[in-house]
């Protein structure tokens, strides 16, 4: 039986968010579970899709939840029926979720889609720091996917604006995507501007003691999620690592990560929607952001690459600077995203 937490078979419960695979086949559904032995329904004759579609129906929502916050209703849903396996396609306001049948999903924040290039029934989309994402066959429907990714980013854009232009008027009309830091060239003559919204937080001796081992290579963003909140950020870049700074009241710690690729770094924070959970927790206390390490790899390489949190109390700063060697920086190493040829496709 269909419940809203789970499959309900013979009084055992099997959850939503410990089933990371279904695998429908003739008038049977395997489902992979990620801590207990796979189970296998069979014979399920002529209710079959119907039972199918049910559990699409009630599983989807509180994955996409635990994995990428994906709260509420999406704006629209569309069915891609790729040659490689069928795949639906949720735009939520913050974001795209592209979830083939079989297979792990794929999240893409709009603040990452620089464009959107379309070739008939194609489209794909160009990413800031990940790979480009192809999606294809939906058929008459391709034209309002489009209209709608169209409005959908249009209206994210107008409340990062308002976001940004609610902590000076100098910034009014900056046009930075949402979440995405920006460096004293890319803000031109805003940057004076940018710089006051990070220092007029609680952290703002954090931010000057960043901004000095950084240099010119400080960047500064402020992450909205779509109108409902404010909070102004740095990625101070050093030697080979990166800290992030939050400058809200709330802000409990900096991280540090190793990587040279600061896009790479910046767009993985904007798919884990800044949460700090995932990032530092223990497997044993990931609690539903588990569902996000175990299926998203972007996850996974961000979880890899967190070199240190530190908490602010007296030692902050030794702290910082001992995870932050000053020097010239570092031949380039690899991101994650360079073992990865090509573009992600919309189906696995």
């Amino acid at each position: 039986m269909v419940t809203a937490d789970g499959l309900d078979v013979d009084g055992r419960l099997l959850t939503w968010l410990e089933m990371d695979e279904v695998i429908e086949g003739d008038h049977r559904v395997r489902m992979e579970l990620a801590d207990r032995p796979s189970v296998e329904l069979t014979h399920l004759g002529s209710g079959f899709d119907g039972f199918v579609a049910d559990m699409r129906a009630a599983r989807g929502p509180v994955r996409r939840s635990a994995m990428v916050e994906a709260s509420g209703a999406p704006i629209d849903t569309y069915l891609s029926r790729d040659p490689a396996g069928p795949l639906d396609v949720h735009l939520y306001p913050t974001g795209l979720v592209v979830e083939p049948r079989i297979g792990a999903p794929t999240f893409v924040p709009l603040p990452l889609i620089e464009r959107v290039d379309r070739d008939g029934y194609t489209l794909a989309l160009r990413l800031r720091g990940l790979d480009d994402v192809v999606l294809q066959a939906f058929g008459a429907r391709t034209d309002e996917l489009v209209a709608d990714l169209d409005r959908a980013r249009l209206d994210l854009q107008a409340a990062t604006m308002a976001g940004y232009a609610s902590f000076d008027e100098a910034l009014t009309g900056f046009g930075a995507p949402d979440g995405w830091a920006t460096s004293r060239e890319g803000a031109g003559r805003r940057w004076p501007a940018l710089r006051a919204a990070a220092r007029g937080g609680s952290r703002a001796a954090e931010v000057e003691l960043l901004a000095g081992l950084a240099g010119e290579q400080l960047r500064v963003g402020v992450y909205t999620a779509g109108g409902s909140s404010a909070l102004p950020f740095v990625l101070a870049p050093v030697a080979g690592r990166v800290a992030v700074e939050a400058t809200d009241v709330d802000d409990r710690a900096t991280f540090v990560f190793t990587t040279d690729d600061v896009d790479w770094l910046n767009a993985a924070l904007l798919v884990v929607n800044f949460r700090r959970e995932v990032l530092s927790f223990d497997e044993t206390e990931l609690g539903r952001w588990a569902v996000a390490v175990r299926m998203l790899s972007v996850v996974r390489d961000l979880r890899v690459a967190l070199a240190g949190r530190v908490v602010h109390d007296a030692r902050w700063a030794e702290a910082v600077r001992a995870l932050l060697p000053a020097g010239p920086p570092r031949p380039a190493s690899p991101s994650p995203r360079d073992e990865r040829a090509g573009p992600i496709r919309s189906a696995p």
